[in-house]
């Protein structure tokens, strides 16, 4: 499967890279993948795109 990303993803992607969270882009890379993955197999959510992009960022930064 092949998945493309948005500019603004690409950037948030560069983002966690400078911040030292990945060693490297590929890691970043198969973990939005998997987190993509995961929810094309997941049943809809009532949150807002928003509240889940945050809810990210905070795991990430702990």
């Amino acid at each position: 499967m092949n998945i493309s990303f948005t500019e603004k993803q690409e950037h948030y992607i560069s983002a966690q890279l400078k911040s030292g969270d990945y060693q490297n882009g590929s890691l970043a890379m198969e973990e939005l993948r998997s987190d993509i993955l995961i929810g094309w197999d997941s049943p809809l959510s009532k949150r807002k795109v928003t509240d889940i992009i945050g809810a990210k960022t905070k795991a990430v930064k702990s």
